[in-house]
């Protein structure tokens, strides 16, 4: 906590947006207000960012907005390490081959609506097809690959599993660890995963693009990566609880550049003395069940990455899916003052 109060403090005095504002004078920890993404975005300029010699992540705006987060390269490298100290514990290490998902994947100049796309030590491949057809492709994509690991969401590596199950393929005997992430884990799920792959290690990582991890685990029950974040969950007062469900609430504590004070992850869990959280609903567990087959929420996700990537964060507020008569109704909230942004193109993404 010694270390936690240091960085805090440092961020408090060295930081314009902190600093110019009266509450985070204060000595009481839970007086400090919970940080929203969009104030984050509307000050972008009080962080301490040089936009040509700091690193730029960005969030995937599957919440219905992105988070533009700048970074030291030394620093997101440390961040990162946090993360492989844990991983190497199962045998791996950066330069091994590692297969992952995306729904677009984006490289510096643009999007790659690329089914798969191979980049060095990568085999990223597209999670919105999910037919016979993809899937029997992915599976060949990664037996002739040979990852060592893999870092997927659970719901699109049980779609590639269950194709290997009925087309009675498989997966090449290279994989040692099978990272799960990016949307709500189930513990179902990972004894799922385990069944069809007994000897292959699954692990649920939970994190965010504004801070990489933020708790690892082997089963339901993460532990918090005390050297990257400090976690909180808090109830409807703001003030932290223990043991019982409350909203998930960051402090990160490896970026001097965007640093987050009392971050909204707009997560739930819930979190012990020990730094044990076990997640009880995700930002990304949406889904749509239409005549009984449900479909995951990326087919939403790729419209609302494809409209803050050509539009420049355009997308300003969540969107809704209504479902009935047999008519789909997608709502997205938009910057109506922005007069770049074309309605008739994004009409064509769905």
């Amino acid at each position: 906590e010694e270390y936690v109060k240091e960085k805090v403090e440092s961020y408090i005095k060295n930081t314009p947006f902190y600093a110019s504002d009266i509450r985070y004078s204060c000595k009481n920890w839970e007086e400090y207000p919970i940080l929203e993404k969009a104030t984050v975005n509307k000050h972008m300029d009080m962080f301490n960012i040089d936009y040509i010699k700091h690193m730029h992540t960005r969030s995937s705006g599957s919440s219905g907005q992105i988070t533009n987060t700048y970074w030291d390269e030394m620093e997101y490298l440390r961040s990162l390490g946090h993360l492989w100290r844990i991983r190497k514990q199962y045998g791996i290490s950066p330069k091994d081959k590692y297969c992952t998902a995306h729904v677009n994947y984006e490289t510096k100049e643009r999007i790659l609506n690329s089914k798969v796309v191979i980049n060095r030590n990568c085999l990223s491949i597209c999670k919105l097809y999910i037919d016979d057809e993809s899937l029997a492709r992915y599976v060949s994509e990664i037996e002739q690959f040979q990852p060592r690991w893999m870092i997927v969401p659970p719901s699109f590596l049980l779609a590639v599993l269950n194709y290997v199950v009925r087309s009675k393929s498989r997966l090449p005997e290279t994989i040692v660890l099978i990272e799960l992430n990016g949307e709500f884990c189930t513990q179902g799920m990972m004894l799922k995963v385990r069944e069809i792959l007994p000897n292959v290690n699954v692990v649920n990582m939970y994190g965010m693009q504004e801070c990489n991890g933020i708790a690892y685990g082997n089963s339901n029950i993460l532990k918090v990566i005390e050297k990257n974040v400090f976690v909180e969950t808090i109830d409807k007062s703001n003030r932290s609880v223990f043991g019982i469900e409350g909203d998930i609430i960051i402090t990160t504590l490896s970026n001097s550049v965007m640093p987050f004070i009392r971050y909204k992850t707009s997560d739930k869990g819930i979190l012990d003395k020990e730094g044990n959280l076990i997640l009880t609903s995700c930002r990304c567990n949406d889904s749509l069940e239409i005549n009984g087959v449900s479909y995951d929420g990326a087919i939403f996700w790729n419209i609302v990455e494809n409209m803050n990537f050509s539009f420049c964060n355009g997308a300003i507020k969540w969107f809704t899916v209504i479902y009935e008569n047999n008519e789909l109704t997608f709502k997205l909230i938009i910057d109506q003052t922005d007069r770049s942004i074309d309605t008739h193109e994004i009409r064509s993404w769905l």
